[in-house]
């Protein structure tokens, strides 16, 4: 494959890693960077691209961000390409295929006042930068890579902000008519900065990180939704102004609905990395509680790229892009691979739910963010971990319930055979593990990271014998390492969820295994064994007939038969009962409370997996 067209940009200096960052297979075939904040001369373009036809390329594309001086400049380069196009002609011209230019204004701080023709070209600038090389790179015309690049433009928008103004060394001279002014006070911030240190549209006090990314995000958004409802057509004229300022510079409104959503987290030059994390952080967050609500609803976020791309020399700050792909062929050239030592890796945005609660990622995000690749997404798909930890929820619930339900009814049995709080004592269980998971901190898609965020649960809420002995079996579930045992499937045939839970990546965690290490810690720590009239008479049989592969239909029925034998056992070897003496003709008759319970919640869950086909 040829690649004919050479995409080329640049401007002043204090951008770093912008432009030179960005030359590489993928990515620019020329940068042209200018002294401190100061565009580069025309002669300098010129002489790049006198190389670059030297080196073979037929066509060029100068991607310019929208500043008077780089506009002029490499304005002044492209013409002088053209005039020696028309003095020479045929086959000696630079460029036979000739040369496009297409001008970044990502920025909306300025919208309302200036228009989109004013509007400055910022961090934004790389999602263009990226998508032309890519395109380029894939052996696209000039016709198709100027229109890439220009869809791009069309889809990004961004916003910055910062405490302080950037700050040239005295090597560095005065840097630019912006440098060295003075900073914003204490406890304020700028808002709507540029990449030149000059004013931001605003100050305001400094409001808490989520408060800030979330009125960023807002503005981000009614941009967008602005574009949404600009008639086609309706061109650059004040008549086109919107709310936000919004005039469309190319004669007609952005492709619409985009495909997927993509955002950019700059850091301006001075902001920590371990502060950028939680920037980052946050963005994704805000991301995923506003796109439901906004013009973006329906459109998937399918990746965030954060660090340091486009600078404002050492200035304290950040921006935040997004950017709309039109069509599929836009997002395939977003996501290629580039040797660029700028471009970061791609990150799947992880919802706030599902990385607070330790969610892990899917095989194929995770694999596709190891490529750099991003997860396509289409109408109907399902994630099958999501599937699995809906249904081990759905099972968790029906056994609550079921414990609820039969919480009066194990306060007898235990009034007869122990000191009567059982069912009390399971109760405050049951409410505080239902509250955990409407809250959302227990995440049956992190099978092992439930069982311990449960185990916290009960050791705080129950007290007593049965909440020790809960919290203690889950913690030993939370660590199970055996694999699940071959077969896995019930009686019928059919396969059994609750041993097909998917285990996190990389881990040998099974629901099997768990049972079984519960029940031998309940073992050890009670000194109980089957036949001593406690909860292990139910529990041991279960976990045998689940190690045995033999499903959970068997274990419940275990389960059951091993709860009805404590009914016949005339003395309690071990728990409370034990120190009742003989139950026969006082108790006698009635089962253990804690084997009834552990019966019950096996039966539970066989009911519910029975239900749910």
């Amino acid at each position: 494959m040829t690649i004919t067209v050479a995409v080329v940009s640049g401007g002043g200096g204090g951008h770093e890693p912008f432009p030179a960052g960005y030359v590489a297979p993928g990515g620019l075939a020329a940068a042209v960077p200018g002294a401190l904040f100061t565009s580069p001369p025309a002669a300098a373009v010129t002489a790049a691209a006198a190389a670059l036809g030297a080196a073979g390329y037929t066509a060029a594309l100068f991607i310019v961000l929208n500043y008077t001086g780089d506009r002029l400049s490499f304005g002044r380069a492209a013409a002088a390409v053209r005039r020696q196009q028309r003095q020479r002609g045929g086959g000696g011209a630079l460029f036979p295929d000739g040369t496009a230019t297409v001008v970044v204004a990502d920025d909306v701080a300025l919208l309302p006042r200036l228009g989109r023709a004013r509007a400055r070209g910022i961090a934004g600038a790389v999602f263009v930068v990226k998508v032309a090389a890519a395109a380029a790179a894939a052996g696209e015309s000039l016709p198709v890579v100027a229109a890439a690049a220009r869809a791009a433009a069309a889809g990004t928008v961004s916003l910055g902000v910062a405490l302080t103004s950037p700050s040239p060394s005295p090597a560095e001279g005065t840097g630019g008519e912006h440098a060295g002014r003075q900073p914003v006070a204490e406890g304020r911030m700028e808002v709507g900065m540029g990449i030149h240190g000059e004013r931001g549209a605003s100050v305001m006090g400094l409001p808490a990180l989520g408060d800030l990314v979330g009125m960023m995000v807002d503005q981000l958004l009614g941009v967008l939704a602005d574009r949404q409802r600009l008639p086609k057509g309706a061109g650059r004229g004040d008549s086109a102004s919107n709310g936000n300022g919004y005039h469309d510079d190319d004669g007609e409104a952005a492709a619409w609905p985009p495909v997927e959503v993509t955002a950019l987290v700059n850091n301006l030059g001075g902001v920590p990395a371990r502060e950028m994390d939680a920037i980052t952080v946050a963005v994704v967050d805000t991301l995923h509680d506003r796109l439901p609500g906004s013009v973006l609803r329906g459109v998937p976020f399918t990746a965030v790229y954060a660090g340091t791309y486009l600078t404002a020399l050492n200035s304290i700050g950040f921006s935040v892009s997004l950017h709309v792909s039109a069509s599929a062929a836009l997002s395939g050239w977003l996501a290629a691979a580039t040797g660029a030592p700028a471009w970061g890796r791609r990150a799947a945005p992880t919802p706030v739910a599902a990385r607070a609660r330790g969610l892990p990622p899917s095989a194929a995000a995770a694999a596709a963010v190891a490529d750099d690749q991003c997860v396509p997404v289409a109408a109907g798909d399902v994630d099958a971990d999501l599937v699995a930890a809906a249904a081990d929820e759905g099972a968790l619930r029906a056994l609550l319930a079921a414990w609820a339900a039969a919480a009066p009814r194990l306060t007898v049995l235990d009034a007869a055979a122990g000191d009567g709080d059982m069912g009390v004592t399971l109760a405050r269980g049951v409410a505080a593990i239902t509250a955990a998971l409407d809250a959302g901190h227990i995440n049956l898609a992190d099978p092992p990271g439930a069982c311990a965020a449960a185990a916290a649960v009960v050791d705080d809420a129950m007290g007593g014998t049965s909440g020790g002995l809960l919290s203690l079996a889950l913690e030993a579930a939370a660590g199970a390492s055996a694999s699940t045992p071959a077969g896995g499937h019930g009686g019928s045939g059919t396969p059994d969820p609750l041993l097909l839970t998917p285990p996190p990546l990389g881990a040998t965690w099974s629901w099997a295994a768990a049972i079984a290490d519960a029940a031998a810690a309940v073992e050890a720590a009670g000194g109980a064994l089957p036949g001593d009239r406690t909860a292990v008479d139910a529990l041991r049989p279960a976990a045998d007939a689940l190690a045995a592969g033999r499903g959970v239909a068997a274990a419940a029925a275990a389960a059951r038969s091993g709860a009805a034998a404590t009914a016949l056992m005339e003395t309690a070897r071990a728990g409370r009962a034990a120190y009742v003496g003989a139950l026969i003709g006082e108790g006698g008759g009635a089962i253990d409370p804690g084997a009834e319970a552990v019966a019950l919640a096996f039966e539970a869950v066989a009911a519910y997996w029975a239900s749910a086909g």
